[in-house]
Order: C-alpha cells, then structure tokens, then sequence
C-alpha cells in the first residue's frame, strides 16, 4: 500500500470516529433534554390539585406547579406542657419511646410510632414544648393537617386509679368528683392524670374504696341524698400506661 492510500485511509477513519463521537453527543443532549421535561420527586407521596394548567406562563425560577406531601411516614407535630418536659427528654434521650395515634373520625383505629424530635426551647407564652412523633400510615388514610390524639408510653403506673371522665366536674378551685358516703354526695377535690379511652387518672383526692357518682350530675350537690346502683357508680381500679400528648 502507498503512503498516499494509507494517509487516506487514515484520514476517513478519523473523520468516521469524529462523526460516531458528534452523534453520541447528539444523542446525550437529546437524552439530557427528554429528562428536563419530567419532574421527579425525591420521595413518595400523594400530589395535590394543579396550580397551573396548559397555556399558562412558567419560569424555571418561581412557579409553584404542584405541592407533594409524604404520607407514610407521616409525621405528626403536638405541644406537651413543659410540666413533662423532664419526664419525656429522660426517657427519650435512653430509649425510643413509642408514640400511639388515634383520629376521632375514624373510629377509634390506632396507628404506632414513635417519638422523633423535641425542641430545644420552650414557648414562655403557652409553657408548651414543640415534639414530633413519626407515625407509620401505609393506608395514607391520614392526612396533613388533620387534628389527632397523641399519646406517648413513657412508663408503666401498676394499681393505677381511673374514674370516668363523666365523673369530672370544675369549679374555682378546679377538678372535682362525687362520691357517695353515709347516703349522701361528697365532693371532692381531685388532682388528675392522664386520660386512658374514656377513663382518666386520678392522682389525689378518691381512693379505690370510694363509691364514685357518675350519673345526673347536674342534679347534684354536697349533701344530697343518693342511692348508688351497682355497676353504675363506682370507681374504677386498673392498670393505665402514665402518657402524655
């Protein structure tokens, strides 16, 4: 082969290389524009309704199309009292502590998790404390903003007093109950708990001996006379996980 032939031959196989390496270029920037047109989310959720439709004017920088929200986990923000402050970080700085969610229209079902954050402040205006439990929603039947019932197993109370919360009257000098001695209605003041379903905890003021009235209340008063029924007015002496939330 002469020096001229190979020089050619050369030469187109640079110029087929060239092309081969401008069309696989071509092909990437196709390839990088076809991926401009889809918009893909860093998680799964559940969108909601299009801010924007076909016609309208967008920028890149500043038009909001659609908002997505994360639905399992979901993540549910409440405000403790700072009375609990110390009991939550104590056992929240050792362990996990689990965290049950009910929602009052859907019939009582429970969802589990656990409690996930604590802020580092208080708020001096409501003596509130911001906490996040992190709940597990595989049926995405909650949803953002919706108003639940947080409760938080911090630790187990044995022989732990629970009255009805039908039991609990308020006056100036706070909660009270009515209990049945000698015939008569006696109110007592009573320091209280947490609540547990339809019952709650009573700390001070009612024994478990005590015979607790919790029917037509609004007919009450000390010194009235009554006449307990059995099975109706008694109260109530179980075992209640002590929470918060």
């Amino acid at each position: 082969m002469s020096n001229n032939t190979f020089d050619q031959s050369t030469s187109s196989f640079r110029q087929a290389q060239a092309t081969l390496a401008a069309d696989a270029a071509a092909i990437e920037t196709a390839r990088l524009n076809l991926g401009w047109t889809e918009i893909r989310a860093p998680f799964a959720g559940r969108l909601g309704r299009s801010l924007v439709h076909e016609g309208t004017l967008i920028s890149a920088a500043g038009t909001q199309l659609n908002t997505l929200v994360q639905l399992d986990p979901i993540y549910v923000t409440f405000n403790p009292s700072e009375t609990d402050l110390s009991l939550l970080a104590k056992y929240h700085a050792g362990t996990t502590i689990p965290a049950e969610v009910t929602c009052p229209d859907d019939g009582g079902e429970r969802y589990k998790g656990k409690l996930t954050f604590l802020n580092n402040t208080v708020d001096g205006s409501t003596g509130t404390i911001v906490a996040r439990a992190t709940i597990a929603n595989p049926g995405h039947s909650l949803l953002p903003g919706e108003f639940v019932h947080v409760r938080l197993l911090v630790a187990d109370r044995p022989d732990t007093l629970l009255v009805p919360q039908v039991a609990l009257g308020s006056n100036q000098f706070g909660k009270y109950v009515y209990v049945a001695e000698h015939g008569k209605a006696v109110q007592r003041i009573a320091s209280i708990g947490a609540t547990y379903g339809d019952l709650v905890v009573i700390n001070k003021g009612v024994t478990a001996h005590d015979v607790v009235i919790v029917g037509n209340l609004q007919k009450i008063a000390p010194g009235v006379p009554v006449q307990p029924v059995a099975g109706h007015s008694e109260a109530l002496n179980a075992t209640s996980p002590d929470a918060s939330g």
